[in-house]
């Protein structure tokens, strides 16, 4: 009964009684066995498992060292997406509001790893230049600084000198090219060579446009997006980074990649294609690297 009485179990959502405590409600949170409280604690969310602290000290001091544990954190437009763990599974999985992003990374203070996923960004051209975006949903591949300079904009500076690798991974399928052909995507690109190239930790940053079917119209289009692509290694050149171009024109691929110091930048096109969607092999293609 007492759980229940501030707990909703297996419904983790809600958000927990925060009705003013009585020296009662202090009394019994005390009598529960730390053992359990942990196992509560455990099925919580970030933010359920803040709340659940506040209930009284004794619950506080059983889950004090929770935080510290967590050295990974996953954050995409998906909000059943974001959460954060222990790579060596010593603490549960837990999700987290991804507007809460600026307090995990205050409260989890030795996160080791990022990982950005971008499953489903909507219109490739929403951006403001003008306005900071706020969250995930605010920004794009083409608002200034891309989402790598949104990401270290709420990251604190005692958590990037301990950072080990941060991944950015954007996975955008659409029904025809003409819905994907808009520039080649630099913002991350050049906020990697520019700030990320000469940190201490690793920075891996893939991008790929996958076209669900084959259109007439394609040819013109196709062309556009690889002049672009090979534009882009060309500015790149001088910033003395090494360059691979792949296309493959039976199969309608393109990828280009750049690296530099800590930094590996990936952009492929392609049509989708069991034999190169869902799998980390890559399609045999005429290569042409330049330095």
């Amino acid at each position: 009964m007492l759980v229940e009485k501030k707990i909703k179990l297996m419904d983790f959502n809600v958000e927990l009684n925060v009705e003013p405590e009585t020296s009662m409600d202090y009394a019994l949170y005390d009598c529960l066995p730390p053992e359990l409280v942990v196992k509560i604690d455990s099925y919580l969310s970030f933010e359920d498992s803040l709340q659940f602290q506040e209930c009284s000290n004794y619950i506080k001091s059983v889950l004090c060292s929770n935080w510290c544990q967590y050295d990974k954190i996953q954050i995409s437009d998906d909000p059943l997406d974001c959460y954060i763990i222990n790579t060596k599974g010593r603490a549960p999985k837990r999700s987290f509001l991804e507007n809460n992003l600026d307090t995990v990374f205050i409260i989890c203070n030795k996160i080791l790893e990022v990982m950005m996923i971008m499953k489903d960004i909507g219109s490739l051209q929403r951006c403001n230049p003008d306005v900071l975006p706020q969250s995930l949903k605010d920004t794009s591949l083409y608002q200034a600084n891309g989402y790598l300079g949104y990401l270290f904009s709420k990251t604190p500076q005692q958590m990037i000198t301990q950072l080990k690798t941060v991944s950015l991974h954007v996975d955008i399928m659409r029904e025809s090219l003409r819905q994907l052909c808009f520039p080649c995507p630099t913002q991350d690109l050049f906020y990697s060579i520019h700030h990320l190239a000469d940190s201490h930790f690793e920075t891996f940053t893939q991008i790929s446009f996958c076209s669900a079917t084959i259109q007439p119209e394609d040819y013109h289009l196709r062309n556009m997006l690889l002049n672009g692509m090979e534009m882009t290694l060309k500015n790149i050149a001088k910033y003395c980074a090494k360059t691979d171009f792949t296309v493959d024109a039976a199969e309608g691929y393109a990828d280009m990649t750049v690296e530099k110091g800590k930094m590996e930048y990936s952009f492929a096109f392609f049509y989708y294609n069991p034999h190169i969607c869902g799998t980390e092999s890559q399609s045999p293609g005429q290569k042409a690297k330049t330095s």
